[in-house]
């Protein structure tokens, strides 16, 4: 998702038309939708698993790819930056429930140190390479390149088994207590 984010400037100016005010809108969009998550967690977590959880996220970034390669309206920017904003913290609280779940004690810094530089690394390629995409193909093909990325991990993963529930739910890493998938979860973002 580097890629556009990286050209989401531009793509807002060429593509859909909007001056500072409106990317300044488009992104407080995300940030509402992100609020809104925040406080739903702990009812979503409840209701459904975290492997659901996670199945829905991943579909939704294939459908936000592309949406913004092929939209041209503003209102289509905004409504999926706000759904954007919706599974991002959603995604964000379960991924990281899940890789806490799955660590040992003793290795949580350094896993969440390996996950932090991936987050960032990747931020840090991926912006470039989405400009030089821009640049070289036009501005709506970082989202095309997330699109086509995006379906084949959320593909793979699926095919792979990796986000069964039965993962999810099993023994940790450890062999110890069985996870929890449901209500008794505290989203990590609240807790904060």
């Amino acid at each position: 998702w580097a890629m556009g984010w990286g050209i989401l400037v531009l793509w807002a100016q060429e593509r859909v038309g909007l001056g500072p005010v409106g990317f300044g809108l488009l992104t407080s969009a995300t940030a509402v939708g992100g609020v809104i998550s925040v406080l739903a967690y702990d009812r979503i977590a409840a209701r459904w698993s975290l492997a659901g959880i996670m199945k829905v996220c991943l579909t939704l970034e294939v459908l936000m790819h592309l949406v913004l390669a092929t939209t041209t309206a503003a209102w289509v920017a905004y409504a999926t930056m706000f759904g954007f904003g919706l599974y991002a913290f959603v995604w964000s609280a379960t991924s990281s429930a899940v890789r806490q779940r799955a660590t040992p004690q003793h290795m949580m810094g350094r896993i969440s140190s390996i996950n932090m530089v991936g987050l960032t690394g990747g931020m840090v390629i991926g912006m470039p390479i989405g400009g030089a995409v821009a640049d070289a193909f036009g501005v709506t093909a970082p989202f095309w390149v997330g699109f086509v990325g995006s379906s084949l991990l959320c593909q793979t993963r699926t095919t792979a088994g990796v986000m069964s529930r039965s993962e999810v739910s099993a023994k940790d890493v450890r062999g110890h207590e069985k996870v929890p998938t449901g209500g008794q979860m505290r989203s990590p973002l609240v807790a904060m």
